[in-house]
């Protein structure tokens, strides 16, 4: 039983320095100092991916870029916008989807194929 619980337990690397002018990575990202901008968190950091979660997560002063996505309006609610009247965003606003009036015109054309 002790074997399971010492293979299962993973504490992550913090570096502890032996002077006291030297820098700590607290979170063991492997950035520390003022390349990582969020020193507690192992998932921010200058190499990380960046998502929508309201967060610089990669640290290049930037909230969720390229992890947006477009959303066009729906106004008659056949589930394609219109390609004229689009956002970008994380998460869809009330009376947009995802796909635009090309995205029906292409599947129509299919369709017609078959």
């Amino acid at each position: 039983m002790f074997f399971l619980f010492l293979c299962c337990y993973s504490d992550p690397k913090i570096y502890i320095p032996q002077e006291e002018n030297q820098i700590i990575d607290a979170d063991g990202d492997g950035f520390w100092g003022e390349d990582d901008c969020d020193d507690l968190s192992s998932l921010i950091h200058p190499n990380a991916i960046e998502i929508c979660d309201g967060v610089d997560n990669n640290c290049d002063g930037n909230i969720d870029e390229d992890a947006e996505m477009r959303f066009y309006y729906d106004g008659d609610e056949d589930g394609f916008g219109d390609d004229e009247d689009s956002v970008t965003a994380c998460t869809a606003p009330e009376g947009f989807v995802l796909s635009g009036e090309t995205a029906m015109i292409l599947m129509n054309r299919c369709i017609h194929l078959l």
